[in-house]
């Protein structure tokens, strides 16, 4: 294999800045692959309701606001660049929704699954042009609704491979996705017991080409426990946290299960996000007292900031790691 340039980012969170960036990667970083390792939509709808003098109310991070029909478009360009989607609607419609929690939910998987396809949409244009392909799984944050729409797009797509618990290949690469995560202080969509993470890790393992382990890239949106990239504040009782000394607590929240793995299957390279905080680069001890490298690119999506870890490799294995933002 000649050198190839394969950029990963994660946790965009439905940024529509950070996926406008997405979409120019190629062109920007000259890489051959990109991989979207999860947490794919963003947080909540912020509806946008229509008065009757032609103004519109809105909360904005906490501030009610009265805009004008020219500042519209801008204030919905605010929005959405921080991760949340907005929703535009009359009065009587609001207060039918929000009195309605099925009404609710039904709003925000509408609204996900349309601005999602549209920065899909954004991206495969631009890919197609460069011949790069997009790599991608939902993470703990999506709903399986959004599982099953991701892989309804990439069915229909030949620039997007969904890698969710499958196996996919590059060159002569092999890539094993997982998007999952183990329990969280927010009961996200995508959790599950480490012991359930074990088994379906095993399983995927179990049916990739075990001697392909040093060409094999595992995508597992969260990251093994006990490093450096599973970082992230402590919390309280009440979800706020640990202050000491001026300074938050760090504590490891990631996998037990997928330290494991790592251990026992000695892939090249374990690919991560999750822990927002914990860009970086850092080594598990394998089986055999070897290293396997596992990195996290980070994000910053709520800043409009795409987050991202170039990786260089060839025939004699992982040249380089550079972790970028932009």
């Amino acid at each position: 294999m000649a050198v190839k340039k394969i950029l990963v980012v994660s946790d965009l969170h439905g940024s529509r800045m950070a996926y406008g960036k997405l979409s120019n990667a190629p062109k920007i970083y000259d890489c051959d692959l990109v991989i979207l390792a999860g947490d794919l939509t963003g947080k909540a709808v912020v509806p946008i309701v229509r008065r009757g003098d032609g103004t519109y109310d809105v909360v904005i991070f906490g501030d009610h606001k009265i805009i004008k029909e020219n500042e519209l478009e801008s204030t919905i360009k605010t929005i959405e660049m921080s991760g949340y989607y907005t929703a535009v609607m009359n009065r009587e419609e609001h207060e039918d929704i929000s009195s309605n929690e099925n009404r609710i939910n039904e709003l925000f998987l509408r609204v996900e699954k349309e601005k999602l396809g549209d920065a899909l949409t954004q991206i495969e244009g631009k890919y197609r042009q460069n011949n790069v392909n997009l790599f991608i799984m939902p993470g703990n944050d999506d709903s399986e609704s959004i599982s099953s729409f991701v892989k309804e797009y990439a069915d229909g797509s030949k620039t997007f491979i969904d890698i969710d618990e499958g196996i996919a290949n590059f060159e002569d690469l092999q890539l094993l996705g997982f998007g999952y995560s183990n329990k969280t202080p927010w009961n996200s969509p995508r959790e599950l017991t480490e012991e359930e993470i074990g088994r379906r890790l095993n399983d995927l393992f179990d049916r990739s080409e075990q001697r392909r382990m040093n060409r094999t890239i595992a995508v597992i949106h969260v990251p093994p426990y006990d490093t450096m990239i599973d970082k992230a504040p402590e919390l309280t009782s009440d979800l706020r946290p640990v202050i000491r000394g001026g300074d938050a607590v760090l504590k490891s929240v990631g996998s037990k299960s997928v330290r494991s793995i790592m251990e026992k299957y000695s892939p090249m390279l374990g690919v991560h996000g999750h822990i927002h905080e914990s860009a970086g680069v850092d080594y598990v001890r394998n089986s055999t007292s070897g290293k396997v490298p596992v990195l996290n690119a980070g994000s910053e999506y709520q800043d409009g900031v795409l987050r991202g870890a170039l990786l260089t490799l060839s025939d004699g294995g992982i040249e380089n790691i550079m972790l970028t933002r932009g």
